[in-house]
């Protein structure tokens, strides 16, 4: 068990040797690379093809050997640089400054892992979001992508339908109000209707013939049923 201690011991210390050496290689690669972008206008391919590797390297150790802080400010900067090869982003002050800040935090927290001193107070969050916008383009504020919910044709055809059912049961209820409103103004012979109702005291000759609509039918009509059935009845009784 303390043998396999001493050899992470060993890898670690020379990983750490190799990490340092390289990221004061990568703070002179960036600040080449920034006066290459003052004078000439463009990109030293070639350097920023060497200061990715530094940091795709640095990630892959860094992992391996759990310091998470380390792999992660790593991976930001390695994906900002892949954006810049690829000349989907231009080399600027924001760049620039945003590389040689994660180039000194990820020297304080080599520092800080090669003594086993705790890491928590070191905050990589700020620093990655930035990278993460830059690489985005968006000016160091990462965009957010909000997917839209895929509607199915079944469900599209059941709204339809519903709209449709409703609309009709609208169309039938106006239909109502108006019949109901025309009957109700046709009701100019309040007598017949309570002659209709069982006012025998009235004289049918009252009738204007108006088409009182009442269950469908007009009063006229109605007061000839009632007429029919009276005769009907006083027929059945001179029977018995």
């Amino acid at each position: 068990m303390n043998m396999e201690q001493d050899e992470l011991r060993e890898i670690l210390e020379e990983f750490f040797i190799e990490a340092g050496e390289s990221l004061d290689q990568f703070e002179q690669d960036l600040i080449r690379v920034e006066d290459f972008a003052d004078s000439e206008g463009g990109t030293d391919s070639e350097t920023i093809d060497r200061i990715f590797r530094v940091l795709h390297t640095l990630k892959g150790g860094a992992g391996f050997l759990g310091l998470e802080k380390m792999a992660k400010l790593a991976h930001g900067g390695e994906n900002l640089l892949d954006e810049i090869r690829g000349d989907r982003v231009e080399i600027n002050k924001d760049v620039i400054d945003a590389l040689l800040s994660t180039n000194d935090i990820l020297k304080k927290l080599m520092n800080h892992y090669k003594v086993d001193q705790e890491v928590d107070s070191i905050d990589i969050s700020e620093l990655v979001i930035t990278l993460e916008g830059l690489a985005c383009g968006d000016g160091g504020v990462p965009v957010e992508v909000i997917e839209t919910p895929e509607v199915s044709e079944e469900v599209v055809e059941e709204v339809t339908q519903s709209e449709q059912e409703e609309s009709a049961e609208v169309e039938f209820v106006e239909e109502t109000l108006t019949t109901t409103e025309e009957a109700d103004e046709g009701l100019i012979n309040q007598d017949l209707l309570k002659e209709v109702l069982g006012d025998g005291s009235l004289d049918p000759s009252l009738d204007t013939g108006a088409d009182d609509l009442i269950g469908g039918m007009t009063v006229s009509k109605k007061v000839e049923e009632k007429a029919f059935v009276e005769e009907t009845i006083m027929v059945e009784e001179e029977n018995v």
